[in-house]
């Protein structure tokens, strides 16, 4: 992925919407855990996800470029 399109893109407004919304889905679960409430694992598994999905794509955009690049050979 060129570093030009891979910079638009972590930059575009709908990947900053994905990233409020990975934040939002996973914050109802960890919400449920913090107040003592007992969380489903299956739950607790997408919330897992979510963070790393999150985590992932608010990491330096060398990281980000790494791991792509490591799926797409991996796919090949």
């Amino acid at each position: 992925m060129r570093e030009a399109d891979l910079t638009a893109w972590l930059r575009n407004p709908e990947t900053q919407v994905l990233l409020a919304y990975l934040h939002q889905r996973r914050a109802a679960t960890v919400q449920l855990f913090l107040s003592g409430h007992p969380v489903d694992p299956v739950m607790q598994g997408r919330a897992a996800a979510l963070h790393e999905l999150e985590k992932l794509l608010t990491s330096p955009q060398d990281v980000v470029r790494q791991e792509f690049e490591k799926y797409l050979k991996g796919i090949k």
